[in-house]
């Protein structure tokens, strides 16, 4: 598509949306999130219009493990490269969009150029392969979009330093909540476990 005023072509393609991936091994999105630059979505999801938020949420509820599952996608996106294969379509989007990006150096562009692969079965598997490996994430993410989310407790040092102040007798007053292992006391063993949540060895009961 082009610009406004004619400006230079775009190319813009389901995983454009990549800012919503995960750094590995996190839950942290790596970036800022590619969606939150799309007009008139970023603004709709600003302002919440109409619940928008909540219902986008409950909707991948109810669809991310039927039409919106990984396998039922991939099913749904070849039947679609399928039929440009047949037509014809696929020859000509490969032939209009091949060259650019080609002979585009390292620099301040670098990263704008657009490869597209011969192949659309190629384009399909690194559709897939996102979709896969951040298809939990998507719903992690989504789920705090929800009118009833509550953030989940997060143990961190301090909650560790506040036991060991109550070991130690520095602090004297029960609380509840540094018996993190659940055994109905607390003691030296919260800490070891306190510290295994913390280094993502163990998970939160």
């Amino acid at each position: 598509v082009s610009g406004v005023g004619g400006s230079a072509a775009a190319l813009t393609r389901l995983w454009d949306a990549a800012g919503l991936s995960a750094t590995p091994g996190t839950d942290e999105v790596a970036g800022s999130s590619d969606f939150d630059n799309f007009a008139p979505f970023n603004r709709i999801k600003m302002y919440n219009i109409d619940d928008f938020k909540n219902r986008v949420a409950r909707r991948w509820e109810e669809l991310q493990d039927t039409y919106l599952s990984p396998s039922n996608l991939e099913s749904h996106i070849k039947t679609i490269a399928r039929r440009f294969i047949e037509s014809g379509a696929w020859k000509r989007e490969y032939n209009m969009w091949k060259d650019i990006g080609e002979g585009v150096e390292e620099g301040e562009d670098y990263d704008e150029r657009i490869i597209i692969e011969e192949d659309i079965y190629e384009e399909v598997r690194y559709v897939m392969e996102w979709y896969r490996n951040n298809h939990e994430h998507i719903s992690k993410q989504l789920m705090r979009w929800r009118d009833d989310f509550v953030e989940p407790y997060a143990i961190t040092v301090s909650d560790i330093t506040q036991i060991y102040n109550y070991l130690l007798g520095i602090e004297t007053e029960y609380d509840e909540k540094l018996d993190l292992n659940g055994d109905g006391t607390v003691n030296i063993a919260d800490v070891t476990y306190g510290f295994n949540i913390i280094l993502g060895t163990e998970e939160l009961q």
